[in-house]
C-alpha cells in the first residue's frame, strides 16, 4: 500500500468516526456541549431550572440550570457567549429587576414524551 492509499484510508476512517459521533450526539440522554441557534426553534422557560429546546428538525434537548435561577421564568433572559450557539459555558443574565447571573449545567436530548411532561409542567 503506498503513502497516497494509506492516506486516503486514514482519511476516510476519521470522517466515518466524526461522522458517527455526530449521530450519536443525538441519542436520547446524550448531552452534548454546544447547541447552534439556529436549530433551535424555539425555547420556553419550563421553570427556574429547565429551559425545553424544540429544534427545527423536530427534535428536542432539556437545558439544565446549575441551581435555581430566581426570575428566568418570570422575566427571560440575555445570554453572552458565541454568537451562532448556545453552550454550557454561557451565562445567563435574567432580565427585569432580579438581575441573576445563572450557569448552565448541561443539555441532554431528550424525546418528545419527556418535552411534553415538562411542557405540561411550565408554570
Amino acid at each position: 500500500m503506498n503513502k497516497l492509499t494509506l492516506g486516503i484510508s486514514s482519511l476516510a476512517l476519521a470522517l466515518g468516526a466524526l461522522n458517527s459521533g455526530a449521530q450519536a450526539a443525538d441519542t436520547i440522554g446524550e448531552t452534548q456541549r454546544c447547541v447552534r441557534l439556529r436549530q433551535i426553534e424555539s425555547s420556553p422557560i419550563i421553570n427556574d431550572r429547565t429551559i425545553l429546546m424544540k429544534m427545527r428538525d423536530n427534535g428536542f434537548k432539556r437545558m439544565d440550570l446549575n441551581g435555581t435561577c430566581s426570575g428566568i421564568s418570570w422575566d427571560g433572559y440575555a445570554r453572552s457567549g458565541p454568537e451562532d450557539a448556545i453552550c454550557v459555558t454561557d451565562a445567563l443574565h435574567v432580565i427585569g429587576p432580579v438581575g441573576n447571573i445563572c450557569t448552565i449545567d448541561k443539555i441532554v436530548n431528550i424525546d418528545a414524551k419527556e418535552a411534553a411532561a415538562l411542557q405540561a409542567k411550565k408554570k
